[in-house]
């Protein structure tokens, strides 16, 4: 028997990745860079990329929301690579979490 593991959000966050993937101006996976998201986390940071509709936004995403696009990002090449399905390099060179501190209200 088999278990199936699912996301009680994974509609919301398979949402999020077509945003993201869209905000990256829909890369090729095998091309993606570091360089891609840096530029689109320097955008989420600014304010410049919002995924929240205006009467909701509370002002720039925080940088753990930042590490969050990140580890989403990477659950997919992640998942595709135990699947057998992925025979590029993980994202794993795509970016670094910024270090995110208790005290520091980007963080919240």
């Amino acid at each position: 028997m088999t278990t199936t593991i699912t996301l009680s959000n994974g509609e919301k966050i398979s949402s999020l990745l077509m945003l993201i993937a869209e905000a990256l101006n829909d890369p090729i996976a095998s091309r993606l860079t570091s360089k891609h998201f840096s530029d689109f986390r320097k955008k989420r940071l600014s304010g410049e990329i919002s995924f929240v509709e205006d009467k909701w936004n509370r002002g720039i995403a925080s940088i753990a929301t930042c590490n969050l696009d990140l580890a989403y990002l990477r659950s997919v090449f992640n998942k595709l690579i135990e699947l057998g399905e992925w025979h590029f390099p993980n994202l794993k060179n795509t970016g670094h979490p910024y270090p995110c501190f208790e005290n520091s209200t980007r963080c919240k």
